[in-house]
Parts: structure tokens; sequence; C-alpha cells
């Protein structure tokens, strides 16, 4: 009777450690063939990142037209208080464009009648040329009020880069980022323009989103640039 009850017993304590045994093999399987979870950055973060990078990345300028009730070139008096000018015409061509010593605005003669003109401290400055016969407002030529207007300036990409490369950190606080990020620069046939950032995070330690943006940047001397900038976030 003594002999039973012992391998009554015993026969518990077996049942009890296949179980423990079963149970830990069958989380030694989740645990290896279950990848780690990580941290998923979301797409808003990387909608936050491009709207930062481009936000940070466009200028304001003003604008002013004029229609020339005359032929002959552009000459009349700087509507703007800088030098930080350029002219177009009306297919939004750019002209050859000076500021002369009375600060008047002379611009070669297009063949065209309507021009705009661009300014901002961002553009680059005129120096004062030879003097242009200026042209009487209302009379010779008539102006519309000053307009504003914003654009992704290319120079500033660049700038971003630089700020990227040499203190990520500082600029991804700057930006108001909690993820990180980096961006690649190509023209519209895919060739590189900047790549830079590439060089910071080799490695990254989650999924990572990524979206080409096209972008149309303007220059200091008022050409555009067409882009694709992708932006990387995780």
């Amino acid at each position: 009777m003594v002999k039973l009850k012992k391998n009554k017993a015993q026969g518990h304590i077996e049942m009890i450690l296949s179980f423990v045994i079963f149970t830990g093999f069958v989380l030694a399987i989740f645990v290896f063939l279950t990848p780690v979870r990580q941290n998923m950055v979301s797409y808003a973060s990387l909608e936050k990142t491009q709207t930062s990078l481009l936000s940070n990345a466009t200028i304001n300028y003003d604008y002013v037209s004029v229609i020339l009730n005359v032929s002959g070139p552009l000459c009349i008096d700087n509507p703007f208080l800088g030098t930080n000018i350029f002219v177009k015409d009306s297919n939004g061509n750019h002209i050859n464009s000076q500021l002369t010593a009375e600060n008047n605005i002379y611009a070669s003669n297009s063949g065209d009648r309507y021009y705009k003109i661009y300014y901002s401290s961002f553009f680059d400055s005129k120096i004062p040329g030879s003097s242009c016969n200026a042209l009487a407002e209302n009379i010779d030529y008539t102006k519309v009020v000053v307009s504003s207007g914003k654009d992704v300036l290319y120079d500033n990409i660049g700038i971003l880069e630089d700020a990227y490369v040499t203190d990520y950190n500082k600029l991804k606080l700057n930006l108001g980022l909690t993820n990180d990020f980096e961006f690649v620069v190509y023209n519209f046939s895919y060739g590189v323009l900047m790549n830079r950032t590439l060089s910071v995070h080799p490695i990254k330690s989650s999924s990572v989103l990524s979206r080409d943006i096209p972008v149309r940047a303007l220059t200091k001397t008022g050409a555009y640039r067409d882009l694709i900038m992708t932006v990387r976030a995780w």
C-alpha cells in the first residue's frame, strides 16, 4: 500500500516536469522564431520630416509686374530697397539685368513688353553698372502693385545638408523632429546632386520609410532646377 502511494506521487512529479519541459520548449521556439519587436516609424513622422525640411529650405520674395507702353529696354526706378533682384519676361525667361548708379533697374531689350522683377535678400546682389534713360511711370510703363511669393531655394537645401553633416543632433532639434532621418537630392534623371547625409547613419536600427518628392527649386540667380528629394525616416 505504501509502495502504491510512492508510485502515485512519483507520477505526479514526472507529469509536472514534463509540463515544465514542454512549456519551456514552446517558449524557446517563440523566442528564436519570432523576430524582436522594433519601434516602427509612422507615416506621420515621415510627413513631418518632409514638411520641416522643405519649410526650412523655403524663402519668401517680393515681385512686381511691369508693362511697357513703349519699345526698347527696361529702365525704371528700383521699387525695392535692396539690390538683390533679377528680371524675367512674360515667358518666365531670365533677362540680363543690372542696377545703375542712380538705382534704376535696367534689363536688355527682349522684344517683350511684360516683365517681372523679383527681390529677396537671398538672391545675388546686383553690382551698379552704367546709366540708362529712366522711363516715366504711368506714361512709358505701368507698374502693378508689389506682391509676395515663396519657393524652395536650392542653395538652402545645400545649407541643410551642411548642417546635417556638421551637427546632426542640433539640426534635428532645430527642425523639431524626434525621429531620425536622412535625405538625398537627385536631378530628374536620378543623377545624384547631394548625398552626404548617407555617411552619418550607415546602419539603421529599425524599419525605414522612404518617399520621393518632386521639387522645383529656385536658385539665387533666378533660374529653376527640377529636383527629386528622397526623404527617409526611422
